[in-house]
Order: C-alpha cells, then structure tokens, then sequence
C-alpha cells in the first residue's frame, strides 16, 4: 500500500541523493582529481576533497533529481503513464538536467570526447545500480506485503 508522501519524504531523498552523490565524487577526487585538476572545476581542490561551490552545485541537482522522481512517480501529477515510461521519463530528464550543469559550471571540457564517454559510463552504471536496488526493493516489499495477508488472512479464518 503507497502512503501519501510528505515533505519530510521529499527532503529525505534530495539527502540520500546527495549524500551518495558526495561520497562518489571524494572517491573520485582522491583517484582522479589531481591530473583532472585542470580539466573540471569540480576538481579545482585536487585529491583534497570538493569545493563548497561544487557542493553546492551538487546540492542543488539532488532538489532538481528528487523533484523529478517525485514528478514522474506521483499519482497526483501524472496518472497514465506507464511504470516503465516514467522510469525513462525520470532517467531522460536527470541526464539532460545533469547535461546542463555540465555546461552551465564548466564541470568537465563539453568539446572533448572522453569526459563525456566517462560521464555516459557513471551515468550508466548508476542507472543500473540504482535500478538494481529499486527492483530488488519493490520484491522485498512485495514479499513483506504478501506476508502481512496470510497472516491477516490466517487470522481472520480464526476467528471465524
């Protein structure tokens, strides 16, 4: 059963988006920040961690990301699409919101062809890590779900 989501469930996820989207990019700068250094003002710190800027630019597409999720996957806004429309709706719309960062904070050089295959390759796997985790949730539900009405069920014939 889907509960109504509040604010607090909005805020929760703009959190664990940019959490896990922190984490990742220390991982990055310690790997990879000093020779990207000159290339991504998101690593304009080297190895040293990310710029309060780059955080906040990071912030501001989890509001972006969770907003979008909350768009497309919300009764209330959009009832006749598919699951499987929304969730490419969802993608298409974070990697073109992600594109404009790119462009708008000069996150890596948009003329050359290896950040953007590196970009498409962390997308990528994130998108398949993230969809991963979904279905795996949703079976896990879907279990406790099934669970919770033998149970009732059970119950119920006996008390008759």
């Amino acid at each position: 059963m889907e509960t109504d989501k509040t604010l607090f469930d909005y805020i929760r996820q703009v959190f664990v988006i940019f959490g896990g989207t922190i984490g990742i990019m220390n991982i990055f700068c310690l790997l990879f920040g000093e020779g990207a250094k000159m290339y991504s003002s998101m690593f304009s710190l080297g190895n040293k961690g990310l710029g309060i800027i780059t955080a906040a630019q990071f912030f501001l597409i989890s509001i972006i990301i969770a907003a979008l999720r909350y768009l497309f996957f919300s009764d209330k806004i959009i009832r006749k699409l598919s699951l499987g429309l929304r969730i490419v709706l969802t993608y298409l719309t974070v990697f073109l919101a992600i594109v404009v960062f790119v462009i708008l904070f000069d996150w890596f050089p948009i003329g050359q062809w290896q950040p953007w295959v590196g970009f498409l390759l962390c997308f990528g796997t994130s998108v398949a890590v993230s969809t991963v985790v979904a279905m795996k949730r949703e079976k896990s539900e879907n279990a406790r779900m099934e669970r919770a009405l033998k149970r009732y069920k059970e119950e119920k014939n006996d008390h008759e």
